[in-house]
């Protein structure tokens, strides 16, 4: 087994646990292209939402650092998939070098235990960040990736905020709606259980609305503005609203 191969192994377990990875993931198998990869210009939405993170997640800059390069990874992905007609999607190496390390990041960044609504919120961008990357790893056939554990995290952060009634403006006054809904319904099309989805559905479409997005194609243009790849995670949203109505 070769030290891309063990780290792999570890990923995929810890990431089921959502667990912190027993070994620091190794420099030399980051490519060293991944820095100057000459990225699509991002739009003009992306930088201040970039810059709204961070000025509401002052002490954890190492998330936006991540989610930073989690949106630029989505963008060279959905590029590669569009030049090589899908088939990138057959190459699992890609995962290894690229999907892999932001992976291992998001699961070595500490865990935001405190109750403030900051660290409520940080924790609430993290999960559902993991959740994302697994949905790219199963496009390019690494199974088995079990969410059971961010699904079921996600599920009570949400629910324990729903419950105090701060969820509504929680995101809003911070100006993250956008992030609300990225958040809800990247937990709605990973939840692989038909019920937990209708229950994603319920917190979804209440933040559509503060949001003023009226339908799920609005949405999904909406998504596309943070971190998005539309033949990966549009595929699993229509699945996701299959469930709603089978």
């Amino acid at each position: 087994m070769n030290a891309t191969e063990a780290f792999s192994i570890d990923i995929s377990g810890s990431c089921t646990m959502d667990e912190t990875p027993n070994f620091p993931f190794p420099t030399d198998l980051i490519p060293s292209a991944l820095i100057d990869l000459p990225f699509p210009s991002p739009g003009p939405f992306y930088p201040s939402h970039i810059d709204i993170l961070a000025f509401n997640f002052t002490n954890t800059f190492g998330l936006i650092d991540i989610l930073q390069d989690l949106c630029l990874e989505s963008l060279h992905l959905q590029r590669e998939i569009q030049q090589t007609m899908g088939n990138i999607l057959g190459d699992s190496m890609y995962i290894c070098d690229y999907t892999n390390p932001i992976l291992h990041r998001l699961l070595s960044h500490p865990r935001q235990e405190n109750s403030s609504s900051v660290a409520v919120m940080a924790e609430m961008i993290r999960l559902p960040a993991i959740l994302y990357l697994i949905a790219i790893r199963q496009s390019f056939g690494i199974y088995p990736t079990r969410v059971t554990s961010q699904v079921r995290k996600l599920s009570v952060l949400l629910m324990t905020s729903e419950r105090s009634g701060a969820d509504s403006k929680m995101w809003e006054d911070h100006g993250l709606g956008l992030m609300e809904l990225w958040i809800i319904t990247v937990g709605g099309i990973l939840s692989d259980e038909k019920n937990k989805a209708a229950w994603f559905a319920k917190s979804l479409h209440p933040a559509m609305r503060r949001m003023s997005v009226a339908t799920y194609g609005d949405l999904e243009d909406r998504l596309r503005r943070f971190s998005w790849v539309d033949e990966i995670h549009g595929t699993l949203l229509r699945d996701f609203r299959n469930k709603l109505t089978d």
